[in-house]
């Protein structure tokens, strides 16, 4: 499917097309309630607002795949620093670490130690390199939730409905009166092919329960934020290779020999 068919299945999402493909081409979107959309905005700036401080999260998670033999527990921190620092490691039984996540200054750093896989790069990487690395869906999600240029917004008994973009991703998400919020994230090429699909379904913004899913990897996690605290030694944000003596790769490196 490409990107266009995929937005132009809500009148909120057409708008989105539009941007994209010229209104010509699409049908046309239902008028745009500006009172809604100015709150829908303002709501998102409060958000935005309240993950500037930096953190520091105890999370356990729970991961399945089709390629894993059996899910797979872990345990471990998460130190944010926002708007671009981020270091995640998880610990499974015996201790051993089994992700270790680092974010800074747009560049990226995920590393599996138990098969001895390393991947580097930035921003600048083309997602379809990425495929498979929930790294971007991590950065928006856990260091700015729900960022990105607001499209359209609505809202009725469910509660507030309204589109993102962000970068190469577009994002249909819903905040419901009680405070859940369910979210898909799908990224596209520049050609206009869909690269993946992201869901992710949450009890809050912020420290909760998460239910997350990948489409091209059909991974499943289910994290839960045990504990939140706003000490954060700045030590957590240095490159791990420099830490472990290793000259760092270069940031468009895919894998550590």
């Amino acid at each position: 499917m490409t990107r266009r068919g995929l937005l132009v299945g809500r009148s909120g999402a057409a708008v989105a097309a539009a941007l994209l493909a010229g209104c010509s081409a699409i049908p046309k979107p239902k008028p745009v309630d500006y009172s809604t959309f100015c709150d829908a905005k303002a709501e998102l700036a409060q958000i935005e607002a309240s993950f500037k401080k930096p953190r520091n999260q105890t999370v356990s998670l729970g991961f399945a795949a089709p390629y894993m033999p059996t899910k797979v527990s872990a345990r471990g921190g998460v130190a944010m620093s926002p708007p671009g620092d981020l270091r995640m490691i998880l610990t499974g039984p015996g201790g051993v670490t089994g992700l270790d996540l680092w974010l800074h200054e747009g560049r990226f750093r995920f590393a599996v130690p138990a098969i001895d896989r390393v991947i580097r790069g930035d921003v600048s990487m083309p997602p379809e390199k990425k495929r498979g690395l929930p790294v971007d869906f991590l950065r928006w999600w856990m260091l700015d939730p729900l960022a990105g240029e607001l499209l359209w917004a609505g809202r009725d008994a469910d509660g507030l409905h309204f589109v993102l973009r962000d970068r190469d991703a577009y994002v249909d998400a819903t905040i419901a009166k009680d405070g859940r919020v369910t979210a898909v994230r799908t990224t596209w090429s520049e050609a206009g092919e869909k690269i993946d699909e992201e869901t992710v379904s949450a009890s809050s913004i912020g420290c909760g329960h998460v239910e997350y899913k990948q489409q091209s990897t059909e991974l499943s996690v289910e994290a839960t934020c045990e504990k939140e605290r706003g000490d954060v030694p700045s030590r957590a944000f240095v490159d791990p290779d420099s830490l472990n003596g290793d000259t760092p790769h270069p940031d468009s490196a895919e894998a550590k020999p």
